[in-house]
């Protein structure tokens, strides 16, 4: 419960903003993989979040992360059969 109703709330600091701000340096950087726009992203709480882009090189002033792994996907194609249960 947030509080009593007319109680003051606590300021919440937008999460998204740190993807802005990312961005930003991403692209002041000429970093931007734009064969490969991959963003992941979580919210850690309310109040943070974290954001993983795809780049074509460090950028000055973030952190940087390497990410690997190896995916399996499964593609299935049918037809799906609507009968009318009336």
């Amino acid at each position: 419960m947030l509080g009593a109703p007319g109680a003051a709330r606590p300021a919440v600091f937008p999460t998204r903003i740190a993807a802005v701000i990312s961005m930003n340096a991403i692209e002041a950087a000429d970093a931007l993989d734009e064969k490969q726009a991959i963003i992941l992203s979580r919210d850690l709480s309310p109040q943070a979040a974290e954001h993983f882009f795809a780049v074509t090189e460090d950028v000055p002033g973030q952190a940087m992360e390497r990410l690997s792994s190896e995916h399996l996907t499964k593609v299935f194609l049918g037809l799906m059969v609507l009968k009318n249960l009336a």
